[in-house]
């Protein structure tokens, strides 16, 4: 089966930072296993969406959920890289 390495861009999270509530988003690379890019792009998505680090920073209210998209997707060799840890983020801050 073809492995992907997807880019996923987390937008609109509200996480404490020292002490005060910010929004923040973030880039987190992750390598799935599947049959074709659009299972892929759901594979890596549901990925960092079911992490539970993540769930547990998380603030936001109901009515101003946090989104992820797919940033880049590339199909990769088994040789290529190694599995990136899961939780490996790359935050920044986001302006309004």
């Amino acid at each position: 089966m073809p492995r992907y390495r997807a880019v996923i861009n987390g937008r609109n999270f509200l996480v404490d930072i020292n002490g005060e509530r910010q929004r923040h988003g973030f880039f987190q690379t992750v390598v799935v296993e599947a049959i074709d890019p659009d299972q892929a792009e759901l594979r890596a998505i549901e990925l960092v969406k079911s992490s539970s680090d993540l769930k547990d920073l998380l603030r936001n209210d109901q009515g101003d959920p946090p989104s992820l998209y797919l940033d880049s997707l590339t199909e990769i060799e088994l040789t290529d890289m190694p599995k990136p840890d899961p939780r490996g983020r790359s935050w920044y801050a986001e302006t309004a």
